[in-house]
């Protein structure tokens, strides 16, 4: 009879109740009338060590068919008793369900097809061996339905122990995954999570190989935007020009199953090459109140049952954990750009300001390239706000904005820290070259307006103020000088 690793008191407690019914046994021997005593200790004995082996031996280290010895040990020790009480009118034959239920509920299968034939030879060598009026031929009907019995009471209560245990493992395995997923939708609340964590999440929960997500990229198109368990390229998908099963999971709101991609038609090429898939590949709409956000792709190995509830309803819920996700970093994304812009003119405002700058000098000095930074003021510009008013002020503002950064390079970094005053970086530029920039800045003022600029080059070592004070002092310069000029630091 074995047991699994525990310590002697787990097995204590598990062999107690089988304990209790033997010694009770062995009580009913002794209170049915005259025993023989030797035969009577013996039994007591055989089924004493029968305990002891399964309490006391390391059964995890040794091999499943030693298990069976207990189990020998004790239907001798109930061969014993009852031929020491009388033979087979005593009613002890019931003791030899011990056994059986043992290996029911802490056996094997193979266990308890080798128990069940030794408890036919509890019974029938007594027959043959000793026969006689204690244990007649007619017994053999006693043999047969015990047998039977315990087959039947062994097979049934391993069938329903097998599957509770089954049923146990199940929801601790369901209970781990929901808390897989509870623990993304946490970090996804708070922030500390990723749209990567959703994919690895679907990895891990379902059993996959790689897991993918797509989101619109704004143009019409679907671009994939986190991945796990695959290295993947940077990749985009454009209905206009090509099919593909993400674009259908997408635009119907409605999951596609492929079974089988190694065998399937219509899969598009250029994805499958970039994306193998051998096995099966879910595509599960990421929907937000209702639309699609997106697509969670999940590819597995091999062929899975995706019908089966576990793996539909966990990536069912990995993908609304990726429209929160989808959503949150939406959200995230907008108010960083309220946070750093100028509602006006769409341009970077002083905090979009003063954090391009930082990033910028440590890029020059990185790659120890030359950088220059101006301030630009609208000439005479509370002159136009009394006269036209605040709108047309601002009017002329906006269409300045404008104007100015259609005449920059992309990398030049345009921005309103406030008022009609406006700063500018230009990255890779010296002094002679932004002063040329800046000429045909200022010719672009609109509205016959004219701009007063102060350039600096950085040195390679001063402190941001520091520069931003000596290209103030050349904007004071301008003014002073008569305005609409450019002057150098």
């Amino acid at each position: 009879m074995t047991a699994p690793r525990m310590d002697v008191a787990a097995k204590l407690r598990r062999i107690a109740p089988f304990v209790a019914v033997a010694l009770l046994g062995a009580i009913v021997t002794l209170l049915g009338g005259p025993v023989d005593g030797g035969e009577f200790a013996i039994g007591c004995g055989l089924g004493a060590l029968a305990g002891a082996l399964v309490v006391l031996l390391p059964w995890h280290r040794l091999p499943s068919w030693a298990g069976i010895a207990p189990a020998l040990v004790f239907l001798a020790a109930v061969a014993f008793l009852r031929d020491a009480a009388g033979g087979p009118l005593t009613g002890l034959g019931g003791l030899v369900l011990l056994p059986v239920l043992w290996f029911a509920l802490y056996g094997t299968r193979r266990q308890l097809a080798v128990v069940i034939p030794a408890i036919g030879l509890t019974f029938l060598l007594p027959i043959v061996l000793v026969g006689g009026p204690e244990y007649p031929g007619s017994q053999w009907r006693a043999v047969v339905l015990y047998v039977a019995l315990a087959a039947l009471v062994g097979e049934n209560v391993l069938r329903i122990i097998t599957r509770m245990r089954a049923q146990a493992d199940e929801a601790r395995r369901r209970e781990v995954e929901i808390a897989r997923v509870a623990d993304v939708a946490r970090r996804l609340s708070t922030g500390e999570g990723t749209r990567r964590d959703v994919c690895a999440a679907a990895c891990e929960i379902g059993d996959a190989a790689w897991a993918v997500l797509w989101e619109p990229d704004g143009a019409g198109r679907l671009a994939l935007t986190a991945s796990a368990g695959v290295e993947v390229a940077p990749l985009v998908v454009d209905p206009a020009r090509e099919r593909a099963a993400v674009l259908t999971a997408f635009r119907t709101a409605g999951p596609i199953f492929v079974e089988d991609a190694s065998a399937a038609d219509g899969l598009n090429p250029r994805l499958h090459e970039q994306l193998p898939g051998q096995g099966s590949i879910l595509f599960q709409p990421v929907l937000r109140r209702g639309e699609p956000a997106g697509v969670l792709v999940v590819s597995w190995h091999g062929t899975v049952d995706v019908e089966e509830s576990r793996v539909r309803v966990l990536v069912g819920l990995l993908a609304a954990e990726a429209a929160i996700a989808i959503q949150r970093a939406d959200l995230m994304t907008r108010l960083e750009e309220l946070a750093d812009t100028d509602e006006l003119t769409g341009l970077p405002n002083r905090r979009g300001w003063n954090r391009e700058l930082e990033i910028a000098l440590s890029t020059a000095q990185r790659r120890r390239s030359p950088l220059c930074i101006a301030l630009i003021d609208v000439d005479r510009f509370k002159i136009v706000n009394d006269a036209h008013g605040h709108l047309a002020g601002d009017r002329l503002l906006k269409e300045a904005a404008a104007a100015w950064r259609s005449t920059l390079r992309p990398a030049d970094i345009l921005a309103r820290p406030g008022g009609d005053e406006f700063t500018l970086i230009l990255p890779d530029c010296d002094i002679d070259r932004a002063r040329t920039v800046l000429e045909r800045l200022r010719q672009a003022t609109p509205r016959e307006n004219t701009c007063s600029i102060g350039v600096a080059q950085w040195d390679g070592g001063e402190a941001s103020q520091e520069l931003i004070a000596r290209a103030d002092e050349a904007l004071y310069g301008a003014k002073e000088g008569g305005r609409d000029q450019v002057v150098s630091a």
